[in-house]
């Protein structure tokens, strides 16, 4: 297994002298977002239970900012893993106007589920996500279909992709990524090489070529 590269806590020496080794510092801060290279304030040892933990407290060095930022090390063989970042609020995953317009609600459920994510809530979000691809399929198979609205509201999710879907490109990837959301709701996984990074790069592609569509349908109707 390769080992990954640690960087060093900048604190007090572990009592046998050597440096405490991490593998990550934050370098988003959760309060302005912005990229960041944190500034470190202090570290304090903790035990809970038979577990050693670290927590680091840095600070923004936005300027705007200044927060405080709390990081919470496990550690495991001689080095220190980031388990956590507070204080964790609710982030925005922000998606194009046209999207928006067409399906408010996926992108309401959308944030829930990447904030559940956020929070490591990773037995919670991946349904959410799954959730969040029917509302936007459903809502742009409305549009383009609004006279069988009825049938696209009741009618299970594949069953719609395949009927009412005719571009191949957006019938491929919410097909794909129904299968693997599908997977996060289940008891057995049918797709166990791919994971919760799949389904969301599957619904980002499913989004961007329904994008080309709109973007496309625009110019077709500006420039006949």
């Amino acid at each position: 297994m390769v080992k990954r590269e640690m960087v060093i806590i900048p604190t007090v020496k572990d009592p046998d002298g050597s440096n405490q080794e991490a593998d990550k510092i934050p370098e988003i801060c959760p309060h302005c977002q912005s990229s960041i290279s944190v500034k470190h304030i202090i570290s304090k040892h903790i035990k809970i239970e038979s577990i050693f933990y670290l927590q680091v407290v840095y600070s923004c060095p936005n300027q705007k900012c200044k927060e405080i930022i709390v990081a919470t090390y496990e550690y495991n063989s001689g080095q220190y893993y980031l388990q956590k970042i507070e204080p964790q609020k609710f982030v925005v995953s922000n998606f194009q106007k046209e999207i928006s317009d067409l399906s408010p609600q996926f992108v309401k459920i959308y944030n829930e589920a990447y904030n559940a994510e956020t929070f490591g809530l990773l037995e919670i979000c991946g349904p959410g996500y799954r959730k969040a691809l029917e509302f936007l399929i459903k809502d742009y198979l409305i549009e383009n279909n609004p006279d069988n609205e009825n049938d696209i509201k009741t009618k299970m999710l594949s069953p719609c992709i395949n009927t009412y879907i005719s571009d191949v490109n957006i019938k491929f990837c919410a097909e794909r990524a129904a299968w693997v959301g599908n997977d996060e709701t289940h008891y057995v996984r049918r797709w166990d090489n791919k994971d919760l990074q799949d389904l969301k790069m599957l619904i980002q592609l499913t989004v961007n070529w329904i994008m080309n569509e709109i973007f496309t349908e625009k110019f077709r109707s500006e420039m006949p």
